[in-house]
């Protein structure tokens, strides 16, 4: 169970079944067994472990298309998206998504996952391809969502990560150890 306002780690190697388990309650797989209960998807914003996007359009093209499917609109829909851009560090980036950086690609993910404000985030390794400074600047903002009553769900392969998180679970083949 991940709380309001707590940061619950995933921690394990390649294979450990972290996206299986994270795929799984984001109804993506389906569970060999057990039992899920999730809040609205609605109220869930995720970040893939490598995001996906539509190289031709620019990260505020982006945002306000993902915006829009999420119901947000007009103004709203404009301040969320300053602030996101702003917090990824993305503000002013006025070129393609295909000239993106690993890193840049990795943050606009983050950008979207919260642009709806959800009440949970699930994040799979998503400090991947991030340079140290975007990777402290990530956990101060994770930090403070959960000050706010965020709950966040994320997965690392990096115990000093893992450390930083409230409660955290180790993984081995599809198993918590």
């Amino acid at each position: 169970t991940v709380q309001a306002g707590e940061v619950y780690g995933f921690l394990g190697r390649n294979g450990a079944g972290k996206t299986t388990l994270i795929r799984v309650l984001l109804g993506l797989s389906k569970p060999d067994g057990g039992m899920i209960t999730m809040p609205a998807l609605k109220t869930v914003g995720f970040l893939p472990d490598v995001p996906s996007y539509p190289t031709w359009m620019r990260a505020e093209e982006f945002l306000h298309y993902c915006g829009s499917l999420s119901g947000l609109t007009g103004k709203l829909l404009h301040q969320r998206i300053d602030m996101v851009l702003s917090f990824a560090g993305l503000t002013g980036e006025n070129h393609k998504i295909v000239d993106f950086s690993r890193g840049m690609r990795q943050r606009l993910g983050m950008a979207q996952a919260l642009l709806h404000a959800p009440e949970l985030l699930i994040m799979d390794e998503p400090t991947s391809g991030m340079d140290p400074l975007a990777r402290l600047r990530l956990w101060q903002y994770l930090r403070q969502l959960a000050s706010g009553g965020v709950g966040i769900l994320i997965s690392t392969h990096y115990s000093a990560e893992a450390a930083q998180c409230d409660r955290v679970v180790r993984m081995r083949a599809g198993q918590v150890i």
